[in-house]
């Protein structure tokens, strides 16, 4: 079964350029600019009767599966959350407990989380799960999952966060001081600007971020 990779940057090209071939007609496209190649590769798919809906992620899983086989593997993530995400989010597991011990707000608003989702759907870092996450990460996330009431299908549907590695369903659920009480201020600076969690970031004292 194919390993999911995604690239850690859609900014900056790669070695060898962002790049796609289309399975389907034969095509391949080449280009320095990600969105670029993403339009033409659109543009071709209509052109031959095929949705372009997945045309970013074809770009996305090409170029990545590319550089990995030929050991630039720098420029790719694997969907592994990795030991320190895990770290982080035995943190804010650590606090959704003391929270619900407390009586403390596990989860915001339904509409809150809603909104988190809407803007997660959109995002460049928003990506699939990974089809055979680790044991380690399977049971910490299942955890995650069951201390807001979620089942495994519907986190499944949502995503995966490529910056946190945490599955979106369940973090857009998460009380904003729980959110918060992991991320470093240089972990703030790394969200796009779009990203909900940056209205958190004033919740971090500076002499302990």
């Amino acid at each position: 079964m194919k390993k999911e990779f995604w690239l850690k940057s859609l900014d900056n090209a790669p070695p060898g350029g962002f790049t796609c071939s289309v399975p389907e007609t034969g095509a391949k496209f080449k280009g320095s600019v990600f969105y670029d190649v993403v339009t033409d590769v659109a543009e071709h798919l209509v052109a031959n009767g095929y949705s372009p809906d997945d045309s970013h992620q074809r770009v996305e899983e090409h170029t990545a599966l590319r550089l990995y086989d030929n050991h630039h593997r720098l420029w790719v993530a694997d969907g592994s959350i990795g030991m320190m995400g895990f770290l982080k989010g035995t943190m804010a597991y650590a606090g959704a407990l003391k929270a619900k011990a407390t009586g403390s707000p596990v989860t915001c608003e339904a509409r809150e989380t809603q909104e988190r989702l809407e803007i997660c759907s959109t995002c460049p870092c928003r990506h699939d799960p990974q089809r055979n996450p680790n044991p380690l990460e399977r049971a910490a996330r299942k955890r995650m999952r069951a201390l807001v009431g979620l089942s495994d299908l519907k986190s499944r549907e949502t995503g995966i966060c490529g910056l946190c590695g945490c599955d979106l369903a369940t973090i857009a659920r998460m009380a904003p001081d729980i959110v918060a009480a992991p991320m470093s201020r240089s972990d703030f600076a790394k969200l796009p600007s779009a990203c909900w969690k940056n209205e958190f970031s004033d919740k971090k004292d500076p002499e302990n971020s």
